[in-house]
């Protein structure tokens, strides 16, 4: 059996007062008890005012017949989730209100007890956001991202729209600096007035008390605007006779204003709520677009400075074999277009673990390092040099025949010889030759290099022994 509570008048008055949110009682449509909050609310002054008047007094026409069948589904025990009606306060004021009922006995009957939370202002925003996300515009903001100037793109789109639709005449974006606005897009009629500077010190208009203010801006007639030392400047030819609403909505970035988005219209106070809501909703966009287009350009410089580091080897300054393998691909493909041809040489330095274990690592390291730059210092613009591993290269010569891609070889090991000198043991390499052409691709080409040089390996430490 179904226990409800009981609500005295005691403890209504006691709590039900002291809470931020508006309760009522009532029975059978009449009301019998509402606290403080709800009556301020509706801006009642009494109790008296509303007591044993019909409860969906307050509730707009067509909320009425899901109001009623809400509660009484409710009174017949039934689980209703939170409601959202439309309803009105004392003096015709739209109030959107998200309710709660359930049953209590009050002075021993059953009633109801309705719980009522204020969402005015998150239906304004709603209603503002359906009507902004309809537009072509916003339904089209993902393909205005892509395009390269993003502020121009969208602000032509709103200002066609807005023109179409007789909201606005005139619209422009400007972006401030710290001692200057420029106009970064402006469609005044048909004059574009693109890139104009404002300098603080001379002009100290309506875009800089927006600026300075941080708040937007609503002025009936913007000739009339002298506030605070701020007057209203001429940035286009516009008549003074003629009146022109003016509507600035600021955007911030890190809490200070980073552009201005500007709306006019002519005619004296022509922009109505609507327009208000509308206007600040596409700087919200705007926001929005150059957030990401910050991120994506931010993103980009960071892809660069790592493709970038991904494509040179940051200890020898030549190229690593992740570049390479992009490289080569591209580049056989000219070999068989073009019937070229290219020395391959894979290299190896002697002894490199035994100078690590006895010399350290950093001198192994600064071996890395010179041999890198002796082998850069013996190529061609049109040459490549590889770090392939840890002490392997590989150099790429094209159109070069293996007799000069010898002698090349023996002025790089001529070259190391004087490494003595500064490490105090001989650097030496071994090296294995092929040559990539269109019966020979790269992978075929790569893997006789690596045989041949492991073959003069092999050779060097029989001798040694």
């Amino acid at each position: 059996m179904e226990k409800l509570v009981e609500v005295s008048k005691k403890e209504f008055l006691s709590f039900f007062n002291s809470v931020n949110v508006g309760m009522f009682i009532h029975r059978e449509g009449e009301i019998l008890y509402a606290n403080r909050y709800l009556l301020d609310l509706y801006k009642v002054t009494s109790l008296e005012d509303v007591r044993n008047e019909d409860a969906l007094r307050f509730v707009s026409d067509e909320f009425r017949e899901a109001f009623e069948a809400n509660f009484n589904s409710i009174m017949k025990g039934k689980n209703i989730p939170l409601f959202i009606e439309k309803t009105f306060d004392a003096q015709g004021n739209v109030l959107w209100i998200e309710v709660s009922v359930s049953k209590v006995l009050f002075k021993g009957k059953v009633a109801a007890l309705s719980i009522i939370r204020d969402v005015t202002e998150r239906m304004k925003k709603e209603e503002q956001l359906s009507h902004v996300y309809k537009l072509d515009l916003i339904k089209n903001i993902a393909t205005l991202f892509k395009k390269e100037d993003v502020i121009k793109s969208i602000g032509m789109e709103t200002y066609e729209y807005c023109k179409k639709n007789e909201i606005a005449d005139y619209i422009y974006i400007a972006s401030v600096r710290d001692d200057k606005i420029v106009i970064e897009w402006s469609h005044l009629e048909q004059a574009e007035i693109m890139r104009r500077e404002l300098p603080k010190a001379s002009s100290k208009g309506v875009l800089w008390y927006i600026a300075d203010s941080g708040k937007k801006l609503y002025l009936p007639n913007v000739f009339d605007f002298d506030m605070d030392g701020y007057r209203a400047v001429r940035i286009s030819n516009f008549s003074t006779e003629t009146p022109v609403s003016y509507f600035g909505v600021p955007i911030k970035r890190a809490n200070k204003v980073k552009m201005i988005v500007v709306f006019l219209k002519k005619g004296y106070a022509s922009f109505s709520e609507m327009d208000f809501s509308f206007f600040e909703a596409i700087a919200s966009q705007i926001e929005v677009a150059t957030e990401f287009d910050t991120i994506v350009n931010e993103l980009r410089k960071e892809r660069e400075k790592f493709h970038d580091l991904a494509m040179v080897d940051a200890l020898t300054g030549v190229y690593t074999r992740h570049f390479f393998n992009e490289w080569i691909q591209n580049y056989y493909e000219i070999v068989k277009r073009k019937s070229e041809y290219a020395s391959i040489v894979m290299i190896d330095i002697d002894h490199f673990k035994k100078i690590n274990d006895v010399h350290g690592h950093l001198v192994g390291d600064e071996v890395l390092k010179m041999v890198g730059k002796i082998l850069k210092e013996n190529t061609r613009k049109m040459d490549l040099v590889v770090r392939y591993g840890g002490d392997e290269f590989l150099m790429i010569f094209p159109q070069t025949p293996q007799k000069r891609t010898h002698v090349i070889l023996e002025r790089i090991q001529s070259n190391l010889s004087l490494l003595k000198k500064e490490f105090g043991f001989e650097v030496t390499i071994s090296y294995g030759i092929s040559y990539l052409s269109p019966e020979i691709d790269y992978k075929r080409a790569l893997k006789m290099s690596d045989e041949r040089m492991y073959k003069m390996k092999k050779s060097k430490t029989q001798d040694e022994k």
